[in-house]
């Protein structure tokens, strides 16, 4: 997908393709604490602002490679 999100960006961008994204905190049930509820709030707030692309590409860079669950 790293690889085809230049491509789905531009497309979006001119109009050609409609990106819908499901936001939600699932992970906060399973690992516990409220970072996932805390990021996507922060992403529906970057919504409103005009961001929402600039920061939802700092959250997935900044994500971990790997996820253990208990």
């Amino acid at each position: 997908m790293a690889t085809a999100s230049p491509e789905l960006a531009r497309r979006a961008a001119v109009g050609t393709l409609e990106i819908e994204y499901v936001l939600a905190s699932f992970l906060d049930r399973t690992l516990g604490g409220g970072h996932t509820a805390r990021a996507v709030n922060a992403l529906r707030a970057a919504v409103d602002s005009g961001l929402f692309p600039a920061y939802r590409a700092a959250v997935f860079a900044s994500q971990p490679r790997t996820q253990t669950i208990d």
